[in-house]
């Protein structure tokens, strides 16, 4: 499944299989982007009205990664601020609806994945137009950066362990509104969700009141507390829908973050809560951030605060994002306004002691909440100014 790649790491589900114009046979039709060639092994072809191109040649020319999940025969990339799931066959993959991350389907034509034009020019930001007399879809992708793969890489991975670990939940949500969420039929369904995700530190439920019911791994010093003032739990009673919480101080004593979901009985009454609680610098290091070099990565809230950070200098007094506030605040508040970018800035207040730096952020999304992607880096210093971005 060499070439099986898709589109996901920001979130909109999208309805792509749009009708196109007739636009005629889908005989040797070619891809432009920017006017360059891009090559397939697989030309371009219409079915049921519908212009289909071949996946992986076209993001991989964008610039994306990709990652074919074959047990769940879905195909997930990752585009700067965007993140994109393609499933293969009649089913959408099921996401939630998030501004930065985009849902789709695709079809299998020679191993190959095959998907609509509309998803690639929704997801990519691009532009497209057809010339029927030299048979070439023309595609435009304004303000193209050279986006670091291994921040992308970074993006792909916490979307797609965000998006399972809510699916799951959501499946565990259901077979807990059968139980009284405290007995041994609920704690074998949290020590099941808590061994497929072994990124989060337990998995809990918590009754409609705030209370907390169950733990597992199990934590007696915790069962009982009451919960019923923190920020998730409040919101989860007044909207009654999934949440993805900002970082809280746990009733463990340290910062974290929840996932977690209403639950439901039989009769559609809400009874309670399931969680999966995430201890931010297990979740990132859980993921493998080290296997992609010691260039510094940030994972924040949109907000500002620091959820993560990974780099060589990271035992320094200051942060990251400490030292761009200090130094340039504009683009302090640029990384916190917008879903992603790529921009310059020195580290250092002193100029004798300044060194030109490089940063870019992207977005993953889950339920509303947005967390900003960064990776910060020493560039040439005679790299043109009007790369910024």
């Amino acid at each position: 499944m060499k070439q099986k790649m898709g589109l996901v790491g920001a979130l909109i589900i999208c309805s792509v299989l749009m009708a196109l114009p007739a636009w005629g046979s889908s005989a040797d039709i070619t891809i432009k982007l920017n006017d360059q060639l891009i090559v397939t092994d697989l030309s371009p072809r219409f079915e049921n009205g519908r212009l289909l191109l071949p996946l992986r040649a076209v993001i991989e020319a964008i610039g994306g990664q990709l990652t074919w999940h074959e047990d769940s025969r879905i195909a997930v990339a990752a585009l700067p601020g965007v993140t994109i799931a393609i499933t293969d066959g009649a089913t959408s993959p099921g996401v939630g609806s998030d501004d930065n991350f985009l849902a789709g389907i695709g079809t299998i034509i020679q191993d190959r994945m095959m998907v609509p034009l509309e998803l690639i020019t929704n997801a990519a930001g691009a532009k497209h137009s057809w010339d029927s007399e030299n048979r070439i879809v023309f595609l435009v992708k304004e303000n193209s950066i050279d986006f670091p793969a291994a921040l992308l890489s970074f993006q792909q991975s916490i979307q797609w362990e965000l998006w399972r670990m809510d699916q799951d939940l959501a499946v565990a949500a259901g077979q807990l509104g059968q139980t009284d969420l405290a007995g041994e039929p609920a704690r074998r369904i949290l020590r099941e969700l808590a061994a497929q995700h072994p990124n989060a530190v337990d998995a809990a439920t918590t009754d409609g009141s705030g209370i907390m019911k169950a733990i597992e791994p199990v934590n007696q010093d915790f069962e009982g507390s009451d919960i019923s003032q923190q920020e998730h739990i409040k919101k989860m009673q007044n909207d009654r829908q999934p949440v993805l919480s900002e970082s809280f101080t746990a009733v463990e004593g340290y910062q974290a973050i929840v996932l977690a979901r209403p639950i439901f009985n039989s009769a559609r009454q809400m009874i309670g809560f399931g969680s999966l609680l995430l201890k931010p610098e297990l979740f990132g290091s859980g993921l493998g951030i080290d296997r992609w070099g010691n260039d510094g990565f940030v994972l924040l809230e949109a907000n500002g605060q620091i959820l993560f950070e990974f780099s060589e200098d990271r035992g320094s007094q200051d942060t990251v994002i400490e030292l761009i506030k200090g130094s340039n605040p504009e683009l302090a508040k640029k990384i916190a306004g917008e879903k992603s970018g790529m921009a310059n800035y020195s580290n250092a207040a002193d100029p004798q002691k300044r060194i030109a730096k490089r940063v870019a952020w992207t977005t993953v999304e889950l339920h509303g909440s947005e967390w900003r992607l960064l990776q910060h880096y020493s560039f040439n210093t005679a790299e043109s100014s009007s790369e910024k971005k």
